[in-house]
Order: structure tokens, then sequence, then C-alpha cells
């Protein structure tokens, strides 16, 4: 437990003042820890070798994982949060859901770690918010693989409905091919004042985990809104909004604000309107990926 503690100490520390290369040395070797393999000389070989994302079998998915993933499905529960009523049965992106541990704390002080190298890179350049991809870091992926094959094994058995009315289908999940938003996978890193304006991802589904708990920084949190458009009603706007129409003196207020626990995971189609609200202090880091799955279609010879 005290590796956990002490990496997000220097975590909040980096973010706060703090750049150096023993800093990064023992990061990675904490990255190396939570992710459970390889050591750091091999995920540098790795980190040249680029990353693939097309499918789960390009994703670094071991058969271990993949068995440790239908494992965990059967611990987890989650939680239907409606934003409005479904136009007909069976429309679930109008609704956010919970899943409470999704993630163990081991996996969030993975990606923790993972990105606090790369954050270094922005120190005293007076951005609040920075955005770390994942592909940026070989234990990094090897860590979203397990949380994807994770996510979409617990589809298959405990929300195949969703993952019909997403997908098309609702075994066999992870033999699609998947493609994700600009930049994600990745951890996004909220200082003081950092935010993320009011938007749609337009993916299948989004997937949102916080990497650190509540009491890590003020503010912030996850607002949604059950409309279409987040500007009040008098208020004359663009479909491209500009800077001035979109002040937050303009908006409505969110119909819901969430700041879960470390782990839980926040699943919500590309649909739904959300934003990052501001950190008023502290550090706030964010697992996100938004992804859409495809048919993988074989050619067959005659």
């Amino acid at each position: 437990m005290d590796t956990l503690l002490d990496s997000r100490d220097r975590f909040r520390h980096i973010m706060a003042n703090l750049q150096g290369s023993r800093l990064i040395s023992e990061v990675d070797q904490a990255v190396s820890r939570a992710s459970g393999t390889l050591p750091a000389e091999q995920m540098a070989a790795e980190e040249r070798g680029g990353v693939a994302s097309r499918s789960l079998a390009h994703h670094q998915v071991s058969p271990a994982d993949a068995a440790a993933a239908r494992a965990a499905t059967g611990r987890l529960t989650w939680k239907e949060l409606p934003l409005h009523e479904p136009l007909f049965d069976g429309a679930f992106g109008c609704s956010v859901f919970q899943v409470p541990t999704f993630a163990s704390e081991a996996e969030c002080e993975g990606l923790i770690a993972a990105a606090v190298k790369f954050a270094a890179l922005y120190e005293g350049k007076g951005q609040s918010l920075v955005r770390v991809p994942v592909a940026s870091n070989s234990a990094a992926r090897r860590l979203h693989s397990r949380l994807l094959e994770r996510l979409l094994s617990f589809l298959e058995s405990e929300m195949p409905a969703l993952a019909l009315s997403l997908f098309g289908q609702d075994t066999e999940l992870a033999s699609m091919n998947v493609s994700y938003s600009a930049g994600e996978p990745a951890v996004n890193i909220y200082k003081s004042g950092g935010e993320f304006k009011p938007h749609t991802d337009n993916e299948h589904l989004s997937l949102l985990i916080p990497l650190d708990g509540p009491g890590a920084f003020g503010g912030g949190g996850t607002a949604f809104w059950r409309t279409a458009t987040h500007i009040k009603p008098d208020v004359p706007y663009n479909m491209l909004l500009t800077p001035e129409q979109n002040e937050r003196n303009r908006w409505t207020p969110p119909d819901h604000c969430l700041k879960p626990a470390l782990g839980t995971a926040l699943l919500f189609g590309g649909a739904v309107l959300h934003a990052g609200l501001p950190v008023t202090w502290g550090t706030r880091p964010l697992f996100v990926m938004s992804f859409t799955l495809r048919p993988c279609f074989v050619s067959r010879e005659d």
C-alpha cells in the first residue's frame, strides 16, 4: 500500500512544481510493478515498435488477462442513471451507467505513474489540462488493453442489451474492430483551473475512470445534461460556438454532476452531452476512452 501512496504523492508533487530524471526513473519502476509484466528495458523496446489500434488481437491481451477479465465481471455491479425517458424500449443512449470498483487501485496507480513522466514535459507552460495518450507508454497500453477486455466481457455477461443496442451484437465483442476518438485512450490530468467544455464524443461508447478520489482535488467532476445543448434558450448562438457564446454564464445548469470514487467506471453513449468541470485546487487524473466497434469482415476465397 505504501507504494501506491508514495506514487500518488510523487504525482501531485510533480504536477505542482517538480521536474527531474530521478523521479521519472522511480515512476518507470512503479509502472512496471503496476502493469505486472515487463522490465523497463523491454518496455522501451516495445515503445519503439508502435501501437496497434484495430482489434483486441493487436492490443497485447494475454490469455491470463482475458481469463482474469471474465472472472472479474462476476463481482461487478452497475447502476443506471437515466437522463431522460428513452424513446423506445432498449434505447440506452440517454443513460449514464456507474460501475463501482471497475478498475483496481493498482491499475489506477499504473496509469497515473505512466502519465507522470509525460506530464513533466509540460511543467512551467501554464497548462491546466494535460492530455497524455496511452499510446505514449507501453505499460499504459497493456493496462488499457486489460480494461478494454474487462469492459467487453462485462457488457457481454452483465449488460448484453446495452451491447446489442450499441454494437449490433452481444457476443464475441473482442473479435470486432475498434476505433477511438482522436487522441484516445488517454489520461486527462486536470490542474487548478483545468476543465473540458461541454461536448459529445460521437462514438458508440465512452468510458471514464477517475484515477484518484474526490478528496484529492476541489471542484471538478463530470457534468451531464439531458438536452442536446447546454446553452440557455434565450441566448442566440450558432452550431459552432464562439468562445464568447460559450461563456459559463450562458449555460443551463447540468442535470447531474458525478464525482465517483477511484476506479469507478462511467459509461455513456456518444450522443450524451457532458463536460469536465473546473478543478479549483489539487490534481484530478482521469482515464478516458471513447470508442466504436464494427464487425470484422473476413474475405473468403471461393
